[in-house]
């Protein structure tokens, strides 16, 4: 993900280090790509915005995908140092690859969805984001594929009468859509249908809790805070920084300092903001639905890259084909990011 860098969100944190504006540049950005549920793709494209590398997914299962009645829908690609990629495919699990499409590890849990990302330990975190209520919405795994932390929100939440029972459009009680360990063992989750991000320590217990303004009856219960905003998605702190987050009614994308905005995008017929990554000049690069964008400091379009529509497809089929991250990579495949 493009790093951007604002002023510390908390006192006390140190900036991270990144990489300069010129090196961020001149990545290339893989995706996932849903365009047709039954061949999904890894999309890799380069700074103009060109597709120049891309995988189908099921070759990696041979027999063991057309077998399956109903495929898995990919959810999140997300590189790893070194250069292999994290597939997550909800309902079959994490499958972690090279670049010849060799299978290098793979950890089945069909409730493996929106975000994973590979820790500076070796573990693998992710969501499962239509978990029920007091299963785990949040997991960390080992490389045998044990469970060494979980977090499922019920103690934090399962008493707050805003919350208690809730269930959203497909019978989820909370619907994480981005987790992100920070530096400090700290660990980030996006929270679509509760309109928050919050911070947990080692324990579970959070820490910080930054919630979005919500009207009763707008696709989730009634939510305060200062900034109007709902489903709030891909949402990545920089360590020391401040945070990115897209959210919709209306659709944006912003940078976030002390919960007052730095920098804003709202594109004209982007619909359905899944993911956003801020350069230090205020520049975006953003995933939608259907389209990825990148746009300067003054919301230009420098490039954009869309996935046309299904034939035959009806428009909420069409408009949801690109589903969560997007993250650039350097020349050797690894992730220039926090997440």
């Amino acid at each position: 993900m493009l790093i951007f860098l604002l002023a510390c969100a908390q006192e006390g944190d140190e900036p991270a280090t990144v990489p300069s504006p010129e090196a961020v540049s001149g990545g290339t950005i893989l995706l996932g790509v849903s365009e047709d549920v039954a061949d999904p793709l890894v999309v890799e494209l380069n700074a103009k915005g060109e597709s120049v590398w891309e995988l189908h997914v099921k070759s990696l299962f041979g027999q063991e995908w057309e077998a399956m009645e109903r495929k898995p829908l990919l959810m999140d690609v997300q590189p790893v140092a070194g250069g292999s990629i994290l597939l997550s495919l909800y309902g079959v699990g994490i499958i972690e690859i090279d670049r010849a499409g060799a299978v290098l590890w793979r950890h089945d849990d069909g409730e493996a969805s929106h975000d994973v990302d590979r820790l500076a330990n070796g573990n693998t975190l992710y969501a499962r984001t239509w978990a029920a209520e007091g299963e785990p919405a949040v997991v960390e795994v080992d490389r045998a594929g044990s469970v060494v932390w979980s977090w499922s929100g019920e103690e934090a939440f399962g008493s707050n009468a805003l919350f208690a029972g809730y269930r959203d459009e497909q019978d989820a009680w909370m619907h994480p859509t981005a987790v992100q360990r920070l530096e400090d063992g700290t660990t980030s989750v996006c929270m679509r249908n509760f309109n928050m991000v919050v911070l947990l320590d080692g324990a579970g217990k959070v820490t910080r809790q930054i919630s979005f303004r919500a009207p009763e009856g707008a696709e989730g219960p009634a939510t305060k805070g200062n900034l109007q905003g709902l489903r709030p998605h891909g949402a990545e702190w920089v360590p020391g920084a401040g945070l990115s987050v897209a959210l919709r009614s209306p659709d944006r994308a912003l940078a976030l300092k002390d919960g007052q905005i730095m920098h804003e995008y709202r594109g004209e017929g982007v619909e359905g903001i899944t993911d956003v990554d801020v350069a230090a000049d205020g520049g975006m690069l953003i995933a939608a639905h259907r389209l990825v964008q990148e746009v300067d400091a003054q919301g230009a379009v420098v490039w954009e890259w869309a996935v046309p529509a299904e034939a035959g497809a009806s428009a909420e089929a069409a408009a949801r084909h690109i589903f969560n991250t997007i993250s650039r990579i350097d020349a050797n495949g690894a992730p220039i990011d926090f997440d």
